[in-house]
């Protein structure tokens, strides 16, 4: 999760490079990227930046709390939907 949230940040704060840049700069599968492409516009920045804070935040729970991290995850993901 933290990857792709990554992957898209750097999508979006590089909108002039192709695909092919993208992947060479980080390494990526180009397959990934072009399909982060396809994705990332229906996300805005607050929206990467409200999904990564919550990202950290279900990270700091695992290692502070008992917590069911197969579910937490699942309603981390759901949450991206909602």
């Amino acid at each position: 999760i933290a990857w792709q949230l990554q992957l898209f940040a750097i999508i979006k704060s590089s909108p002039t490079l192709s695909a092919n840049q993208i992947a060479e700069k980080t390494g990526a599968n180009i397959y990934a990227i072009e399909n982060s492409i396809r994705t990332i516009s229906k996300y805005s920045y607050a929206d990467l930046a409200s999904y990564s804070r919550k990202l950290v935040s279900l990270s700091i729970s695992f290692r502070d709390y008992q917590i069911d991290q197969n579910e937490a995850l699942i309603n981390l993901l759901n949450s991206f939907y909602r």
